[in-house]
Formats: structure tokens, C-alpha cells, sequence
């Protein structure tokens, strides 16, 4: 795979050219066929190629790589599109539920009050490659299903004068997707997804604002602080 991966990385300008055949790779390796055969499968699971029966294999279009900030205060849609990638959010649902207690501590509310939550997701250059659900305190953002059905989360925040977020504590891991996650991903079950999870704060004011739970493709991204 790592041969493979080397390949590729060294043609990623040149999309859609012949791999090596698996007969040829596996007599440069010294290995089974069999193995080379298990290699590229994998590879073509995880979207960096694909095969054409009886000819061979194929890098993949343009393979998608994003970089995101975890503490940048930007927003998901301005850092993408600062790459040079076309991005675009699409509202998944938008419902009021009573806060549980989880949600509650992390936003300063008590257990009876109303939050909105609010689920999107993330579509670079036409492929889903995140989704963020966001949970909202009702009484401090009303009618919050005015502005964010056309406006980025980001964007309709500062309908209520809040000008930035701050991240707070985050919790990061990494599952494999889910029989749900797949769907909405357009995935294999075998791609890692990150997940993770945290409170955004005003810049100004320093009040929680945002409580959050984001899942990425792990193949589509890296992650910095700072």
C-alpha cells in the first residue's frame, strides 16, 4: 500500500494514469500476487483509486486534501475556500429539544431550558467530507431558523452582534463509520472518521455560545492548533 500511496502521491497532477499491474508490482516487491491484489482493493475502498476489469488500475480524480484549524474562529466554509476549494453547507435538519444535561453544563443552561439543534453537512468540490451538529441555546439566539437556512452558522451569528467564536475544550477520537455515517458520506465502512466534539465561545464576551459534534473523513483531512 505504501508503494501504491507513493505512486500516486507522485502523480497526484496527473489524475486518472495506470498503475503498475499486479503481476508487475508483485514481482518488484517479491511478494504474492495475492497481497498486491488485497493492497490495491483496500485503496480503491478509500477512494485513491479504482479498477477497470481486465485492464487495470487507475489513480483517482483530484484526491481532496483539506487542512482545518482547530482555534482559528473563521468557520468551517472560510478556511476551505481560502485553499481554493469550492465548499458548501447544506442544512440537514434543524429541531428544538430540552436540554439534556451534558449540553447544559457545557452552555450555562439548566436542564428545562430549550436548545436548537442544529445538523449540517460539509460538501467539498461535491463530495461529503464532514458533518457538524451544533446545539444552541433558543432563548439567546430566537428565530435563529430565519438566517440559517441561507447563511453559514458563522455568518447568521452575527445577526445577534456576536462578531467570532473562540475554541474552548475539545475531545478528539477516531471510529470507523457507522451503517448511518456510510450513507451520508457516500463512504466504505472501512474509512476512519474523526469526531470530535468541544464548546465555541464569543470572542468578546467569552460566554459559551456553541456546543458541537463534528465528524471528518480522516482521509480528507489535517488538523492544527493555531
Amino acid at each position: 500500500m505504501e508503494r501504491i500511496l507513493a505512486t500516486i502521491e507522485a502523480t497526484r497532477h496527473q489524475p486518472e494514469l495506470r498503475l503498475p499491474s499486479e503481476h508487475g508490482l508483485a514481482k518488484e516487491l517479491g511478494m504474492s500476487r495475492s497481497l498486491v491484489q488485497k493492497a490495491y482493493a483496500r485503496l480503491e475502498d478509500l477512494g485513491y483509486l479504482y479498477g477497470k476489469q481486465g485492464i487495470g488500475h487507475f489513480t483517482a480524480q483530484k484526491k481532496i486534501g483539506l487542512e482545518v484549524s482547530l482555534n482559528s474562529g473563521k468557520g468551517f466554509s472560510a478556511e476551505i475556500k481560502a485553499q481554493g476549494w469550492q465548499v458548501h453547507s447544506e442544512l440537514l435538519s434543524l429541531h428544538t429539544r430540552v436540554a439534556d444535561r451534558a449540553w447544559a453544563q457545557r452552555l450555562g443552561l439548566v436542564e428545562t431550558d430549550l436548545v436548537y439543534e442544529l445538523r449540517r453537512s460539509r460538501r467539498v468540490e461535491g463530495l461529503v467530507v464532514a458533518t457538524h451538529t451544533s446545539y444552541l441555546s433558543q432563548a439567546k439566539f430566537a428565530h435563529l431558523e430565519n438566517f440559517v437556512a441561507t447563511e453559514s452558522l458563522f455568518a447568521a451569528l452575527k445577526n445577534y452582534h456576536i462578531e467570532g467564536l473562540r475554541c474552548g475544550d475539545f475531545l478528539l477520537d477516531i471510529t470507523l463509520a457507522t451503517e448511518e455515517d456510510a450513507k451520508v458520506f457516500n463512504c466504505p465502512r472501512q474509512v476512519p472518521l474523526v469526531n470530535l466534539k468541544g464548546v465555541n465561545y464569543d470572542i468578546a464576551s467569552l460566554s459559551p455560545i456553541e456546543y458541537y459534534e463534528a465528524k471528518y473523513r480522516s482521509d480528507m483531512f489535517k488538523f492544527r492548533f493555531g
